[in-house]
């Protein structure tokens, strides 16, 4: 019986004390800034910027607080180092991370092994490029679940976002109907052109493989 590969999930405590540190000192500007308004009537503006710099203190206090500090672990599968700065979960929070050495996926909050198949992402995060013309699985686009129908959908540059609505539309001449649910006819997939390929960003890991392996096996990679 194979292994299944892990990595511990360790805290980065320098990194964290960096960030708190930071964090403390955007509150002490916001603070400085409201009292400098008070005393020298800087109005509206001053007291907006001092609001700002107060609201970013609180936000980074509750995310520390709620989802753990810095963390880093090593690759399950290469080894490369994986760490908090590349990926934006906190230290407690539920991580779905992609190795950028040896490409696989991984997830876990404490331990890191391979991405459950059925995992299904609030963004589009599963990244598959592939040559037209495109080979989809069963299953609707965006959750896995059985599909109803199709939609169709617009791929537009890297520099622009995806643009798409139920009806039939053209990309490059060649007409792409993607297989949704009743549940998600609205923007199932992300498309766009990168170079001579199509990228789709997939928020079920299950279809994104799927659909890897249907289309030759494209490069893979984050969504931007």
């Amino acid at each position: 019986m194979s292994t299944v590969p892990t990595s511990q999930v360790v805290a980065n405590q320098g990194r964290t004390t960096g960030g708190l540190i930071y964090i403390v000192i955007l509150g002490i500007v916001g603070v400085g800034i409201a009292a400098a308004s008070w005393t020298w009537e800087f109005g509206f503006c001053g007291y907006g910027i001092a609001g700002f710099f107060v609201f970013m203190f609180g936000l980074g206090m509750v995310r520390t607080t709620t989802q753990g500090g810095a963390w880093k672990a090593d690759c399950p599968g290469c080894g490369a180092t994986l760490t908090s700065d590349e990926h934006p979960f906190g230290m407690r929070a539920f991580k779905v991370v992609r190795c950028g050495a040896c490409g696989e996926w991984w997830g876990g909050t404490e331990l890191l092994q391979p991405l459950d198949i059925d995992y299904v992402h609030n963004d589009p995060i599963f990244e598959a490029k592939a040559a037209l013309p495109l080979t989809w699985p069963d299953g609707c686009a965006r959750c896995g679940e059985p599909a109803t129908g199709t939609v169709g959908l617009t791929a537009v540059s890297d520099a622009a976002n995806l643009a798409s609505a139920a009806g039939v539309t053209t990309l490059g001449g060649t007409h792409i109907d993607v297989p949704v649910c009743s549940k998600h006819r609205q923007t199932p997939v992300s498309v766009r052109t990168t170079g001579d390929k199509i990228g789709v960003e997939f928020r079920s890991y299950r279809i994104f493989c799927q659909f890897k392996e249907l289309n030759a096996g494209p490069e893979a990679g984050a969504a931007d």
